[in-house]
């Protein structure tokens, strides 16, 4: 590979692929849109050898037991200047306040220029009293030294202006999906997913939902099985398909059996990501509760699901918090609701489920919004302007 040029970027991050999540595709996908030459510094992970060899870019790994982000930080310390001497790095591009540990400390030994992320749970116990007085303060220091910070949504950067940390540069980035993942799918495949799922669960004429994450509280579940049981007063014939586990798995599977909605909840599991666009394209409502619990400030940070819906064609319906309302254009792309209000839950699944036409008018202009604005394109053309004045 042909040496570094003087215009390098750096990125710095604990986690990147072949390790899944929403981080870890989104620093992927920016990486591989930076311009110039790139280089990433990151730990090490099942299955990085094969994948790393596949990479247009280096990727440096290292090996580390320690689960402290400032042991982390020291750690990779030493390889960090290694790389700034030998690349000639320009810019240190790191993937939220954890891994800006690094360049933070080493501001101490060099002058050094970093961007980071910020997401949303990450800032927000920053402003509560979840967190002793010196992690707020070395968290706060190092979003102090850092020269941009992109932020997820409007939500994440009112979160960060909230911290009154004075001469702070944030923007506000528009994430990216990438439609070939969701759209360059053949209608008759899409049909016979369609046929088996509904062979598979002795459905007919049954309309689909479909919700996709972990199973956390933040994703609201509870409280709309509570709906669900409302619908099913109203509108009977329905299935609601949740793809993904968590440590609320059990919890709300009691849940289900004590509502009665057994025959209508049903648990796939972590579903298979080549599996994922399919539940997409055959579902005719998305749902995901996101909502703020204040006792652990958890937040949804943004809600890249309900863009990957749209590009499907397929209406969402989530929370009225976080960063979900830059995500779903209310009343256009879907609807947003109360999420602490069961009632409100139903009455938005009813409308859409009632009005065949509503839901490929929403899916419709979703898709074309979806495609128009929130590209990886987009996105790493914003960060490749942002790094350049910075």
């Amino acid at each position: 590979m042909s040496e570094i040029t003087p215009s390098s970027t750096l990125i710095v991050t604990f986690n990147f692929p072949p390790e899944s999540g929403g981080i870890e595709t989104l620093l992927y996908q920016t990486t591989k849109r930076l311009n110039g030459e790139k280089v990433v510094l990151a730990l090490d992970s099942k299955g990085a050898r094969a994948f790393d060899q596949e990479q247009e870019f280096e990727i440096y790994r290292l090996a580390c037991r320690f689960k402290n982000s400032i042991l982390r930080s020291l750690f990779l310390l030493p390889t960090f200047f290694k790389l700034i001497k030998k690349y000639q790095i320009k810019n240190i591009h790191c993937a939220n306040i954890y891994s800006a540990l690094v360049p933070f400390l080493a501001s101490f030994i060099a002058p050094v220029n970093y961007s980071v992320w910020a997401h949303g749970m990450e800032i927000t116990i920053l402003n509560s009293k979840l967190r002793s007085p010196i992690y707020k303060w070395i968290c706060k220091s190092v979003l102090r030294k850092s020269s941009l910070i992109f932020a997820n949504s409007n939500f994440t950067a009112k979160q960060v202006k909230a911290l009154n940390i004075i001469n702070l540069k944030i923007e506000v980035v528009k994430l990216g999906v990438d439609p070939s993942d969701y759209i360059n799918i053949s209608q008759s495949a899409i049909s016979e997913f369609n046929d088996n799922l509904l062979k598979k669960y002795s459905m007919n004429q049954d309309l689909i939902l479909f919700g996709l994450s972990r199973l956390v509280k933040r994703k609201g579940y509870d409280l709309l099985f509570e709906a669900l049981k409302k619908v099913e007063k109203t509108y009977p014939r329905f299935k609601f398909f949740i793809g993904g586990t968590g440590p609320e798995e059990k919890s709300l599977s009691l849940l289900v059996k004590r509502l009665d909605l057994e025959q209508k909840v049903i648990f796939l599991g972590k579903v298979p990501q080549p599996e994922v666009p399919f539940y997409y394209n055959v579902a005719d409502i998305f749902i995901l509760n996101n909502r703020y619990l204040e006792e652990s400030e958890d937040v949804e940070g943004f809600g890249i699901v309900f863009l990957e819906a749209n590009l499907c064609g397929t209406p969402v319906i989530g929370g009225r918090s976080g960063g979900a309302p830059d995500a779903i254009e209310d009343g256009k792309t879907g609807f947003l609701v109360d999420s602490d209000n069961p009632e409100d839950i139903a009455e938005k699944i009813i409308k859409l489920m009632e009005a065949k036409e509503l839901r490929l008018k929403m899916g419709l202009y979703g898709k074309e919004r979806a495609i128009g604005q929130y590209s990886y394109e987009n996105m790493a053309k914003h960060i490749n302007n942002s790094l350049k004045l910075h």
